[in-house]
């Protein structure tokens, strides 16, 4: 009871308030584009589509995503930049946004085998 009373009283609880965080309103996303890059993405062969939803949906690096899917960081990245070609070009888009811009990411079901390599 102690501790919780003088971490209550503590210098960083009055310091730190995150009741005045400002609120901001979630971007409208347009259905029919989203699922245009839904149907892009879907049309990507696996090993693309694995490396575009680790590196920007699960918001991985280059190394961390080599690892998880058993390669090297080079491929991730050729593979990456041949994926978002693939899907400037499907989407007739001259910018394929990432995560932050585009929130209609389709979820991707990522499942590792017994020798340890993901499969999308």
């Amino acid at each position: 009871m102690r501790e919780f009373l003088h971490e209550r009283r503590s210098t960083w609880r009055r310091l730190v308030a995150l009741t005045g965080a400002p609120e901001t309103a979630a971007r409208q996303g347009d259905h029919d584009s989203s699922l245009d890059l839904r149907t892009a993405v879907g049309g990507l062969p696996p090993r693309q589509r694995a490396v575009l939803v680790l590196r920007f949906y699960c918001d991985l690096n280059v190394y961390q995503t080599a690892e998880a899917l058993g390669c090297t960081p080079g491929t991730v990245k050729s593979q990456a930049a041949k994926a978002l070609a693939s899907l400037r070009r499907a989407t007739g888009s001259a910018e394929v946004a990432g995560p932050a811009e585009s929130p209609a990411l389709p979820t991707v079901v990522v499942a590792a085998t017994e020798g340890g390599q993901f499969h999308a």
